[in-house]
């Protein structure tokens, strides 16, 4: 017989009511221009429990066997190809001819160590571009360290510059969901490096290194732009791959050498290039319209395809004319670098496992979504897009199960019963599956797409979705949440049903329209709490009231939509209900401590605790403090987080 931890929450909320808070810094609005935060609360050290870099020997001993993951830089150099392999914390070297590999930098497993000794046994956070030097290093752009990290001819890793130090500002959190705006180039015998919504030129050497803004103070602020990419020509010329905010304009253009002024040489249709490069003839490369590579001659104006073929915008072009380029089909769970050694003829694939079959070893490559955590088991399931599974891994003993493949659709959102049963939801086909050992059955099928799926303490299982609809140039998103099976109070929420909602102020109203539903979980109490599409985070009671508990002030400004007022913060010591919530949350989930978690994939993670305030958690890792984003997540009675990130599942332990 299965007994569940519900039954012990109240004895572990009085017992941890007070020590909810960790010294954790409280504020609204993260990653605004007067951000309060400040360097007095890593609450958790972290490590990986799943994905590369929970082994901390990854495969890299031939171009073909390579587990490559988010690659965001490639450079071609003296006859070998280094690849900043971002999120799998590490930066390879692959010889052009032989297709030899290794890890030159990075052990896979993220962190920052390692300076005065060898390389391959240091430790990067999401290293996000790379520059080849004459005498034979190598600089490293290793973004989430805010550093740029030197490897020497022979093997040992330095600190040529900390960014943060010397330019007064951390990495963006917006990084780690855009983590090809890592870029550095070579400016004459200085190294141009992309930080924090600036180009820097930094100077001089190791503990003298000097930063300033180039080509000019706040540039991209003049130019109402952010870029993409950059590179620097023979001539000196800076080149930018840049979007301009104001007119909504993806554009190549230049500033010449000696210069501030931007020209825009031409304009995209769609996304911006992610990589510059140039040829042996000076034509600049650049990223065209979601597909092609082009090469534009600065002489004249001309335009002609380096490629039509269909892949990323990531891609380095060597001396001889060959052209390598980073390939992504997560549906087939490919990651591959492509070889063309001529224009418009196919390519080769030359780095990576062109197609991976899936396994339970928990150094696979992975791409997690939702997590569920089975306590009693020791057992954490996680959904995967990149292939349409289900795995787990054990947290006691690392185990990894595949415990089911080729299942329909892409699973989504996943959760566990009080009889220890697994439901999962599929965005792909918008049904709802129980899983029995390696089977599956349906329960349920919807017409609109399926975010989430949760089951009640009783049993009962929820599904949220939404339905969406065009009006006036813009997307509008009704939302739902539904029961799929089994026994409650509730039956929905949302979609046009009137609910009886209740304000901070006592204020009620019965029509309240919810946009679309991303996560939702239950409280041992049979509440529901549900995270939408206008960053309001409800809690629905079983007698169907719903209260705001999270999330920002709001009007209604038409008949079908509920908008934010804007509001400024004045007091970091916010109420979670009167803090704007960035973007929208993916999961949430209910812990023993009487605080809702809730996994923020392009932000930082969240918790509103007991006393009802909203806090940023934060992370140590080799004496540091770090910022960690995560669409997964789940917590233990223990008030262990299990964080589902990009290409890896972290496991977070307290530090009090």
């Amino acid at each position: 017989m299965r007994t569940k931890p519900f039954i012990l929450v109240g004895l572990y909320c009085i017992a941890l009511f007070i020590s909810c808070d960790f010294k954790t810094t409280i504020f609204g609005d993260f990653n605004s221009p007067n951000d309060p935060r400040t360097t007095e609360y890593a609450d958790y050290t972290i490590e990986v429990l799943a994905g590369i870099g929970s082994n901390p020997s990854p495969e890299t001993t031939d171009a073909t066997t390579l587990r490559l993951s988010h690659v965001t830089d490639l450079e071609a150099s003296g006859g070998y190809l280094y690849v900043a392999d971002s999120l799998h914390h590490r930066v390879i070297r692959i010889h052009e001819t032989s297709g030899a590999a290794s890890a030159i930098a990075g052990t896979g497993v993220p962190g920052y160590s390692g300076d005065g000794g060898p390389a391959a046994s240091a430790r990067l956070f999401a290293p996000t571009a790379v520059l080849a030097w004459d005498d034979g290093s190598l600089f490293i752009l290793d973004a989430m360290n805010d550093a740029v990290r030197r490897v020497s001819a022979d093997g040992v890793i330095s600190t040529y510059a900390d960014l943060a130090a010397l330019t007064g500002e951390k990495a963006d959190l917006w990084m780690q969901a855009d983590w090809n705006r890592g870029c550095m180039a070579r400016l004459q015998n200085d190294i141009l490096v992309y930080h924090y919504h600036r180009i820097y030129r930094l100077s001089g050497t190791i503990g003298s290194v000097s930063a300033v803004e180039y080509p000019a103070t706040d540039f991209f602020g003049t130019i109402g732009g952010d870029p993409n990419s950059f590179g620097v020509d023979d001539g000196g010329a800076l080149w930018l791959s840049a979007w301009l905010h104001e007119s909504q304009k993806r554009v190549l253009g230049r500033v010449a050498s000696g210069s501030t002024e931007f020209e825009v040489m031409r304009e995209f249709d769609y996304g911006a290039s992610d990589s510059i490069d140039f040829d042996s003839s000076g034509k600049v490369l650049a990223y065209k319209d979601q597909d092609e590579i082009i090469a534009y001659d600065p002489s004249d104006g001309s335009v002609t395809n380096r490629t039509d073929e269909d892949g990323g915008s990531v891609f380095c072009i060597n001396s001889s004319g060959v052209l390598y380029r980073y390939n992504v089909w997560c549906d087939l769970g490919q990651h591959v670098i492509t070889k063309m050694t001529a224009p418009l003829t196919a390519p080769a694939v030359f780095a990576g496992i062109a197609s991976l079959v899936p396994t339970g070893d928990p150094t696979d490559r992975i791409q997690p979504w939702h997590l569920a955590l089975d306590e009693e088991d020791g057992e954490l399931y996680y959904t995967d897009t990149s292939q349409t599974i289900v795995r787990s891994v054990n947290v006691s003993t690392g185990q990894g199960t595949l415990v089911a493949s080729g299942l329909p659709g892409s699973p989504k959102g996943v959760s566990i019963g009080p009889g220890g049963e697994i439901v999962f939801s599929n965005n792909g086909d918008s049904n709802i599956y129980r899983l029995s050992g390696s089977s599956y059955s349906l329960i349920a099928t919807y017409d609109s797409p399926l975010e989430d799926v949760a089951v009640a303490p009783n049993g009962a299982v929820f599904a949220a979705s939404f339905t969406f609809s065009p009006s006036g140039g813009f997307t509008y998103f009704t939302g739902l949440v539904k029961r799929v099976s089994g026994e409650h109070s509730i039956l929905r929420v949302g979609n046009g049903t009137p609910i009886a909602y209740a304000d901070p102020d006592g204020s009620y109203s019965t029509a309240i329209p919810i946009g679309a539903v991303w996560a939702i979980c239950f409280g041992p109490d049979g509440t529901l709490y549900l995270a939408e599409e206008e960053r309001r985070i409800l809690a629905v009671a079983p007698t169907g009231v719903v209260t705001r508990i999270a999330g920002g002030i709001w009007t209604e400004t038409s008949p079908d939509r509920v908008w934010f007022d804007s509001f400024e913060i004045e007091d970091e010591f916010m109420k979670a209900r009167e803090a704007s919530i960035r973007g929208s949350p993916r999961q949430i989930a209910y812990g023993a401590d009487g605080c809702l978690y809730v996994a923020h994939q392009y932000d930082a993670v969240l918790r509103v605790n007991a006393e009802s305030r909203i806090e940023q958690l934060r992370f140590h890792l080799d004496g540091r403090t770090v910022d960690l984003c995560a669409r997964g997540i789940a917590v233990d009675s223990a008030r262990r987080l299990y964080l589902a990130t990009e290409y890896q599942i972290i496991r977070a332990t307290p530090r009090l």
